[in-house]
């Protein structure tokens, strides 16, 4: 039956493109860490140098759903379209003090898969004409000089960096010079070492002129294609050629990378990004889903090749959309921290997209990624009546939409600088 993942595994199908594989097999997860490789696995991205460097509301309408076809004695088979899966957003960074009492709380805890995001700092960077400065570089800086964390400010001007040492005397520095110390709040832990409190810490910062405006976007998917995910791979197919109808490709590129997990054909398989819509839908329909052992899949090893190997411009607004059901590898915890504290040095935005099956780790994991690069959290939801039930997250009011819908407002939202 289809899941919460559906959303992963449609997007995925549609994006990948004459693949080259990126899979590395150097990772922290169990001693038969190579088994089942196919020859393929073993390249990384070509021409690349670097390696390693809620409510909804009752009325919703639901009139686009297809009627069921090859119905069976316990199911109903719903016809694969665009429009069907439900969604709903999330924003921890735009509803902090929400967050905050959840961690105060300790319904939510960290530390965990080596990322804390309660240690966040909100700095908001504006020209002297008082407008939203995109794309300045920043840095968290500690006493001695070393750099703690960096980032790069969003369409909104705003950009999040985490003190994750806890280090004192931190200033922020911008790409044009400007310096300016950062007043932190103060964080609790309790006698396990759990975060029970977080930072409060937001300023704004005024310079020069204005932030540099990107017309180009990358856009990425990064999806589970484990065999839990072979219905959604149907509607995926869909939800994708929906999407880049809207979005088009101009000044676009987009990448699809799938992931399974130890032991299968592959481990990661991994694309360069193309402007070619045509391509990458044809590539994502040839892309079928299996293996996997229906709890945890390889999304250390995803996180750091496509972080790290994938052919990410400079000149560009960066999204990467994380679509999943299982959580990582524990052991993992190092790998994935480094992956994501790149993607935020580099300016990608991770969006994680979870699907049906999932557990409390599963949310708080793409909620903390969510958080450290300034992204938006994004869940399937029952609304549309496919596929298994998914689980509610511990949020505020949110509004349920199709999911296609989702996906493109983010990346206009993105895209508005």
């Amino acid at each position: 039956m289809l899941k919460r993942r559906v959303l992963g595994a449609a997007l995925a199908a549609a994006l990948l493109l004459s693949f080259t594989a990126c899979g590395r097999n150097d990772y922290p997860m169990t001693e038969n860490n190579n088994a089942g490789k196919s020859d393929m696995v073993q390249n990384t991205f070509e021409d690349y140098d670097t390696v390693y460097a809620v409510d909804a509301a009752e009325d919703y309408p639901y009139s686009n759903l297809g009627e069921p076809t090859n119905a069976s004695d316990d199911t109903a088979k719903i016809t694969p379209q665009a429009g069907l899966l439900t969604a709903g957003r999330w924003s921890d960074n735009d509803n902090w003090g929400f967050f905050s009492n959840l961690i105060k709380s300790e319904r939510l805890s960290y530390p965990l898969f080596g990322l804390n995001p309660t240690k966040r700092i909100k700095i908001t960077v504006k020209g002297e004409d008082g407008a939203p400065a995109a794309n300045v570089w920043a840095e968290l800086i500690n006493e001695k000089g070393d750099t703690v964390w960096k980032g790069v400010t969003d369409h909104n001007g705003v950009v999040y960096l985490m003190n994750k040492n806890d280090d004192s005397g931190v200033s922020v520095k911008l790409s044009d010079g400007t310096q300016q110390a950062v007043e932190l709040g103060e964080t609790q832990t309790n006698e396990q070492g759990v975060t029970t409190g977080t930072y409060s810490t937001e300023q704004e910062i005024t310079i020069s002129g204005s932030g540099k405006k990107y017309e180009n976007a990358d856009i990425m998917f990064i999806i589970d294609s484990t065999g839990s995910m072979r219905d959604e791979m149907e509607f995926l197919q869909s939800e994708f050629t929906e999407i880049t109808n809207r979005i088009g490709d101009k000044n676009t590129r987009y990448s699809v990378n799938f992931y399974r997990d130890e032991g299968d054909e592959y481990l990661t398989k991994c694309n360069k990004f193309s402007s070619d819509v045509k391509d990458v839908q044809t590539t994502i329909n040839n892309e079928k889903a299996d293996g996997g052992k229906g709890q945890i899949a390889a999304v250390a090893q995803a996180l750091d090749q496509t972080m790290n190997d994938a052919d990410w411009s400079e000149e560009s607004v960066k999204l990467a959309f994380l679509i999943f059901d299982a959580p990582p590898y524990k052991e993992a915890a190092d790998s994935l921290a480094k992956s994501v504290e790149t993607a935020a040095s580099k300016g990608i935005r991770l969006i994680p997209v979870v699907g049906s099956g999932s557990d409390e780790d599963v949310e708080m994991f793409g909620r903390a990624i969510a958080i450290e690069t300034g992204g938006t959290y994004v869940f399937l939801t029952d609304d549309s009546g496919i596929g298994e039930s998914h689980e509610e997250p511990i949020i505020g009011e949110h509004e349920v939409k199709p999911l296609v819908d989702i996906i493109t407002e983010i990346i206009n939202e993105y895209r508005s600088n």
